[in-house]
């Protein structure tokens, strides 16, 4: 039954596209055990609308605040920072990420984001290492580099790298997809993330 009230639920939402419907159908998610109350609260706070109707939570507008003010599965951070940087990571232009190591970096942080576990970790850590003999010729590279260097080992600060590059409202959108398990902006998949991560 209750499957057949969260589809419904879904179907109401995708149809109407009104956040009322889209709140109800997250908080049937929650009660099923689909969402955790805790992802919940974090997209309300990254204010996605939804989310806010369902949760008492007010969003600080400026991003410094709202940086100091997350708390979140690493995982789910981890996952919207490197949506983030790789949306900061197209947004160069073409001649500034012309080498190839570039491209190595870009697809191990999106293999490392789409199926995240040690060895991608790995992979991804070896092909960020190629960053430093990279010329950088702007200071939006050298944010870029900070965002992608960050993700594993701080993503709280390579999400603010990348909000200098891509806005704070892309960066707010991707932490509150990650956390109701949507694609983010960078076109990264979040598939199933467990909360111990």
């Amino acid at each position: 039954m209750s499957d057949t009230r969260l589809r419904e639920l879904e179907r109401l939402w995708k149809e109407t596209g009104s956040s009322d419907d889209e709140a109800a159908y997250l908080l049937e998610r929650v009660r099923v055990g689909d969402l955790t109350q805790e992802r919940l609260e974090l997209a309300a706070y990254s204010g996605h609308e939804g989310a806010l109707l369902c949760v008492n939570v007010a969003p600080p507008e400026d991003l410094v605040p709202w940086l100091r003010g997350l708390t979140a599965p690493n995982l789910v951070l981890e996952r919207a920072a490197a949506d983030c940087a790789l949306t900061a990571l197209a947004s160069l232009p073409p001649h500034e990420v012309a080498d190839l190591r570039w491209e190595t970096i870009r697809a191990a942080l999106a293999a490392w984001a789409d199926a995240p576990g040690s060895e991608r970790a790995a992979e991804f850590e070896a092909a960020n290492a190629l960053v430093h003999g990279l010329p950088l010729p702007t200071a939006e590279a050298e944010e870029t580099i900070l965002a992608l260097g960050c993700v594993l080992l701080a993503p709280v600060r390579s999400l603010a790298s990348a909000a200098a590059l891509i806005g704070a409202r892309k960066v707010k959108h991707s932490v509150a997809a990650f956390a109701l398990g949507h694609a983010g902006s960078g076109g990264v998949t979040p598939g199933v993330i467990s909360d111990s991560g």
